[in-house]
């Protein structure tokens, strides 16, 4: 149930925190809409309660000298007002921390699940990491998203929506004599690296999610690097 200082009978207006929140772009977990308890967000622990950033409190905290979201329990959730301009699809990038295992939560488009997360234990809770999902196009327009706890415990920053494409590679070409086996590029189809070893690719690359093209087989595969490889 709801908090003992949650009103019921609340009519404040939900409403964007500041402004209507853009997709493809980044959505800072602390943005959830206006509202209170039971409206703009679900908090079923209000011990955690903190003047932190704003006054309704979702259970904020501080990392990394940004403001985060945890203090989290399972189904918790925050709710945003969003404007999707993209169709096409998308990766969907989490700043996550935490320092227990199994930790999960999902994204919600309108109360359908559209991506999910599984939040990798770093080893202490201002600890971060990105982690990845990807989703099909979604309806231009406007729309509300929820990020709803799966199992607690972790904090999150930011989650970004990013457009991929894959315009610009050419899917058909095939490896000849003396060109690299491997090529990677960003998720906007400009090419950053090249070479013939994939691990060793990959443990070049900074944190972050990359299109990679098999030359061999022209074949085009999205990874998401969320911590050095080894």
């Amino acid at each position: 149930g709801y908090g003992s200082t949650v009103d019921l009978s609340d009519t404040t207006a939900i409403e964007p925190y500041k402004t209507t929140l853009q997709i493809p772009g980044k959505i800072e977990a602390e943005d959830y809409d206006k509202g209170g308890n039971g409206r703009g967000f679900y908090d079923t622990d209000i011990s955690n309660e903190s003047s932190l950033y704003r006054t309704d409190n979702a259970g904020l905290d501080t990392a990394e000298g940004a403001t985060v979201y945890g203090w989290v329990t399972e189904g918790d959730w925050l709710r945003y007002t969003v404007e999707v301009s993209g169709s096409e699809k998308m990766a969907v990038n989490a700043r996550v921390a935490s320092a227990s295992d199994n930790a999960s939560f999902s994204l919600l488009l309108d109360e359908k699940e559209i991506a999910s997360f599984a939040v990798p234990n770093t080893g202490d809770w201002k600890t971060f990491k990105d982690v990845t999902d990807t989703l099909d196009g979604l309806s231009e327009g406007k729309h509300v998203l929820k990020l709803k706890v799966g199992k607690p415990y972790f904090n999150v920053d930011w989650i970004e929506f990013s457009s991929v494409s894959t315009e610009g590679i050419a899917m058909g070409q095939r490896l000849s004599a003396g060109q690299e086996h491997y090529q990677v590029f960003n998720l906007l189809g400009v090419k950053i690296s090249t070479g013939n070893d994939l691990t060793a690719l990959k443990r070049s690359l900074p944190v972050g999610v990359y299109l990679i093209k098999d030359m061999t087989s022209g074949k085009i595969t999205k990874t998401g690097i969320a911590h050095k490889v080894k």
